[in-house]
This record gives C-alpha cells, sequence and structure tokens, in this order.
C-alpha cells in the first residue's frame, strides 16, 4: 500500500485486496500461530520470502491461467507447506520427549 503510493503518487482504497492470503501464509509458514502468543518478526520475513518466491515461480509456470483459477495451486502449495511444518514439529517433540530423563 504505502510503497504503492509512493511509486504511483495516489492511493486506491482497493490497492492491497487480494493480498490478504498472502498476508495470513507468510505469517503461517513463519512459524506464528494463529491463536497467538508465538512467533518472531525474522520468521515472518522468512514465511513472507517464500510466499513471494512461491507466487513468482507459480507466476511464470502458469502463464495465461485464468484468473480465477490462479488460488488453486498457490493454496495446495501454502496447505503442503504448513504440513510439513506441523509434521517438523510434531517429530521434534517426539524426540525432546524420549530424550528426557526420566
Amino acid at each position: 500500500g504505502i510503497m504503492n503510493a509512493a511509486k504511483l503518487g495516489v492511493c486506491q482504497p482497493t490497492a492491497g485486496s487480494g493480498f490478504e492470503m498472502d498476508a495470513i501464509a507468510s505469517v503461517v509458514i513463519g512459524g506464528s500461530s494463529l491463536s497467538g502468543g508465538e512467533g518472531t518478526v525474522l520468521g515472518t520475513v522468512i514465511g513472507a520470502a517464500i510466499i513471494g518466491g512461491t507466487s513468482a515461480i507459480l507466476g511464470c509456470l502458469l502463464c495465461g491461467m485464468a484468473d480465477y483459477l490462479w488460488n488453486y495451486p498457490r493454496v495446495m502449495l501454502i496447505f503442503w507447506f504448513v504440513c510439513a511444518i506441523v509434521l517438523a514439529g510434531v517429530r521434534l517433540a517426539g524426540r525432546e520427549e524420549t530424550n528426557t530423563p526420566a
């Protein structure tokens, strides 16, 4: 929003419309919990880099795809990232439980 207004010299109220899913996905992939209380700024920046990079790659691969179909590959990609993060957390928690002395 701010960068767009600075570049164009005008501000549109709908300029950031459609970026909500990217923002939420960046935060979740970065390690923040949707219920709150966890996460770091660095994790969010890494999540934003992943979302930005995958959006660029998907944009190149899916040129000419209809706009209404564009969200399906992105949602599936985000789903697989979140599944991988959750599985990594479960495995890490399992390792910590087995390494604690009784």
